[in-house]
């Protein structure tokens, strides 16, 4: 519902695309500023503590959210919300460090995380657009339209607080670095064993401080990937919406936020379902990267053809709501929310395969979640405002297959870094 807030918010339809890019990315920008800073922070005072102060901020701010009616006043609220919160990463981190310490594989779960983050990418644009408008009676007049979206986030939020709290601390394999001894020291009375222990530890401190992930090329690999799949994944995100809305008479097809809100929980539906019982079944039998990279296939197809397909469809006098149109909608946005959203799984686990042969990997997976957080955060940042102007442009000056611009451009754009980057950290390998 992110056009239609921000419409209602400026009291206007002019460069809609733009200005709502801008307040999809502040957010982004926020977790960009302070992901190294929260990766440091899990290390130093533990995961369950950054989960609480973040989730918290997020209960407060979606409060205010829900009550702001200035444009700017909202942007500044999105920033901060992304400043006071990067638990994406340190919950990644924290499920990683469980099985680590369990010695157990870890695919399965992060298949479940990827249900839980990709869905709610998903169905969360799906409930809001449901909920869009819809002001009890009571409250009408007092309640802005985005309210409840906003307050049924707050009470999300409060939720996995209280699940948070009530977790035990041994939940959480914590890492703190205030617990480590500033220098490996050893007893002159040490027997032959713990002499021999002592000196492995200090040659394994002295290898992981010599190894840099920035200078590790597989490791950037990985980061052109992450970045690439989240830009191509918000970018749909923005333009969808926007596209949808797009009036009939500009080759748009008039729809409302229920409608795409409903389009966007069927493609939550697809991508559970695909994560849970599918993927796994797929991650047994072929490699993760051979997997990331065919998964690429369709939704690289798809970007660019939809939305000419639904322009020649309108033309040729489909009606909006009828099965023609729906099906095109619903078909192109279960495979891109399933294809596309369970790479959020491979993403991660080559991330942990990586990680898992350096030295220190416990510590350097916080790190290493934090430089992703970082990449995904430029992308998640610049991707609705380039996005968000290429759809301006396009509708404004390209003509029949202007509002097509924006996904040619994310079709390039996951050819050349999520396809052409796997081949290449496949053949480095």
């Amino acid at each position: 519902f992110a056009s239609w807030m921000v419409r209602d918010l400026r009291h206007s339809d002019e460069n809609l695309g733009s200005f709502t890019g801008l307040h999809f990315a502040a957010q982004s920008y926020g977790m960009l500023m302070t992901a190294y800073f929260w990766a440091a922070a899990s290390n130093r005072f533990g995961r369950k503590a950054c989960l609480v102060s973040g989730l918290t901020c997020s209960a407060v701010n979606t409060c205010l959210l829900a009550v702001c009616r200035n444009f700017w006043l909202s942007l500044s609220l999105r920033l901060l919300s992304g400043i006071l919160n990067n638990n994406i990463s340190i919950v990644r981190t924290a499920l990683r460090d469980a099985f680590h310490e369990a010695k157990e594989n870890d695919t399965n779960a992060f298949a479940t995380l990827s249900v839980a983050f990709g869905a709610s990418c998903v169905a969360g644009p799906s409930l809001g657009g449901l909920l869009y408008g819809r002001v009890p009676e009571l409250f009408e007049g007092h309640f802005t339209p985005w309210a409840l979206p906003y307050l049924t986030c707050s009470l999300l939020y409060v939720t996995a607080l209280a699940l948070v709290l009530m977790s035990p601390q041994g939940a959480y394999v914590e890492h703190s670095s205030a617990r480590a001894p500033s220098k490996n020291t050893r007893s002159p009375y040490a027997s032959p064993n713990e002499s021999l222990a002592s000196n492995g530890a200090s040659k394994t401190q002295a290898a992981a401080g010599s190894y840099s992930l920035l200078t590790d090329v597989n490791f950037l690999l990985i980061m052109v990937m992450a970045g690439g799949h989240s830009y191509i994944f918000t970018g749909w995100e923005l333009v969808y919406p926007l596209l949808a809305k797009l009036p009939v008479d500009m080759h748009g097809e008039g729809w409302s936020s229920s409608d795409v809100g409903l389009t966007f929980m069927v493609g939550s539906f697809g991508l559970m379902s695909y994560s849970l019982f599918v993927y796994p079944r797929f991650a047994k039998r072929i490699s993760i990267i051979k997997l990331w990279t065919g998964q690429w296939i369709l939704p690289i197809l798809i970007l660019p053809t939809f939305p000419r397909l639904l322009a020649l469809a309108m033309h040729h006098g489909a009606s909006s709501q009828g099965w023609l149109v729906k099906a095109l909608n619903w078909t192109s946005q279960v495979v891109i929310s399933t294809l596309l959203g369970s790479q959020f799984i491979s993403i991660q686990l080559l991330l942990n395969k990586h990680v898992s042969g350096k030295p220190d990997s416990m510590r350097l997976l916080a790190t290493a979640n934090g430089y992703m957080a970082i990449a995904q955060g430029i992308v998640r940042s610049t991707s609705p405002e380039v996005n968000g102007a290429l759809f301006n442009f396009g509708t404004n000056w390209l003509g029949e297959d202007g509002a097509a611009l924006p996904l040619d451009s994310l079709a390039i754009i996951g050819l050349v870094t999520c396809v052409f980057g796997g081949l290449l950290y496949a053949k480095r390998m």
